[in-house]
């Protein structure tokens, strides 16, 4: 009999381009003992200076086309992910987000101004954070995201009941690293073991694509995950949901 095993974690990390939740299962072996689930997810990077409410300035970075690069890799691979975007992400590069919705990717929210503790806003400004980069989706690029992503993944009980009364599922990992400042990365072989090491049923995982070792080992580690029985979903089909 076929077991699904679903681990997602709450966890204080800071973000700031997430690139995307992948979603594995691990398939089960000979003796079908089990089929268990993974994913991984992505960020887009934040904005270097904290843009006010109402009036977010258009100059969110990508660095180095690492987004487009990921992409490709992707592309390749047959893999659809969630990209975590910030309003100044969205206006700063609208055709690679226009990109990520036609290949077939989720577009996420990661909050109109990225706040450091979403926690201490109150219920109204928790509803403008999500909802201004939900109005700016839907009129810019005709698209309606499901999923936030908490800044630093801080939050409150308050907080999540706000997304999840303006239709928000709020989404957290079990896997990350120290990869987001692009001038302290710890290298490609590293960050490849680091990932292959905490890998575990259920995981999410969290990347930034500020980071130039993610795209190095981005392929081979989708290539090991595949070796060793795990299949990429979306974040849709994830069956933690169901």
């Amino acid at each position: 009999m076929k077991r699904f095993f679903y681990r997602i974690l709450c966890a204080v990390l800071c973000t700031i381009l997430t690139f995307g939740l992948l979603s594995c299962t691990k398939n089960g072996d000979k003796t079908e003992e089990t089929t268990e689930k993974k994913l991984i997810v992505v960020d887009t990077p934040p904005t270097e200076e904290q843009t006010p409410p109402i009036d977010p300035p258009p100059n969110g970075y990508e660095y180095e086309n690492i987004t487009s690069e990921v992409m490709d890799i992707l592309w390749e691979k047959g893999i659809q992910t969630t990209f975590f975007c910030t309003m100044t992400y969205l206006c700063s590069c609208p055709e690679v987000v226009a990109r990520m919705i036609a290949e077939g990717h989720n577009v996420g929210n990661h909050s109109l101004s990225h706040p450091a503790d979403c926690a201490a806003l109150s219920r109204e400004e928790m509803a403008l954070q999500a909802l201004a980069v939900e109005n700016y989706l839907r009129v810019n690029f005709g698209y309606s995201a499901k999923y936030f992503r908490f800044p630093s993944g801080v939050y409150s009980e308050s907080a999540v009941e706000v997304l999840r009364s303006v239709g928000y599922r709020s989404v957290f990992w079990s896997i990350a690293y120290a990869d987001w400042d692009p001038e302290n990365q710890i290298g490609p072989e590293k960050a490849m073991q680091t990932l292959i090491d905490r890998l575990h049923p259920g995981a999410v995982i969290l990347l930034h694509t500020t980071s130039r070792d993610n795209v190095e080992i981005l392929s081979d580690f989708i290539d090991y995950a595949l070796s060793q029985g795990y299949t990429f979903l979306s974040l849709d089909d994830y069956p933690g949901w169901k």
